[in-house]
């Protein structure tokens, strides 16, 4: 399967007898194996021009590149647009879609869990969108109260600035029609986790303004 960045496949070596064999094992395993797609922007410019070798998933997907001005991402859940008023948005600029498996009613879908996009692959600035589900009851009770801290934007969800490995980041968590300072709806069962790292940002103001720009161009459609 095509990346932006090369591909990825699964090779087993067999003797030419067994062959009819192992390729349907290998099928069975392709059905449990996921990758996310990442590149620079113009590897990912390329990469979407091979619309005939594009996996099925990216049927719903829209991604559009203007360089120096914009990046453009829709899909059924989410539409996003990245402005230059934030971070520069050149052929460097990397593009990182994250794809998982989760469910969907009663499906299983292997799609976008979230989006990350970084000035350059030198600088810790970036944009990074997480989709987070309301976790099942019998799940670990951490999970449950990591929930209960985006549905509340309580710490690191309340758009005060945190430290990160390289970086200062600002986060918060966002639900259909509801982008803070909106509460969070009762009974939402998915929201976007949001955060934008910076390595030049020392105050929480300067990190709330940039985030501001994050949040308009952000749409949640689920």
């Amino acid at each position: 399967m095509p990346l932006p960045d090369g591909c990825v496949a699964l090779l087993r070596l067999a003797p030419t007898g067994l062959v009819h064999g192992h390729l349907e094992e290998l099928k069975l395993l392709a059905d449990l194996v996921y990758v996310s797609f990442y590149g620079t922007l113009d590897r990912w410019s390329a990469f979407l021009k091979l619309k005939h070798l594009l996996p099925a998933a990216f049927d719903e997907l829209q991604v559009e590149i203007e360089m120096e001005r914009e990046l453009r991402y829709s899909s059924p859940r989410l539409r996003y647009v990245l402005t230059s008023h934030l971070q520069d948005i050149t052929a460097k600029s990397t593009l990182a879609l994250k794809f998982s498996f989760f469910p969907d009613g009663e499906r299983v879908l292997w799609d976008v869990a979230g989006l990350s996009v970084a000035e350059s692959e030198d600088r810790e600035i970036y944009v990074d969108l997480l989709r987070r589900m309301k976790p099942p009851p019998d799940f670990p009770d951490d999970r449950e109260k990591t929930w209960q801290a985006m549905v509340d934007r309580r710490r690191p969800f309340d758009s005060r600035m945190h430290p990160l490995e390289r970086a200062y980041g600002i986060s918060t968590t966002v639900a259909a029609a509801a982008a803070p300072p909106a509460p969070i709806p009762v009974g939402a069962r998915v929201v976007y986790q949001v955060t934008y790292a910076a390595d030049f940002a020392s105050e929480d103001a300067e990190l709330r303004t940039l985030q501001r720009y994050v949040l308009d161009g952000l749409t949640v459609l689920e």
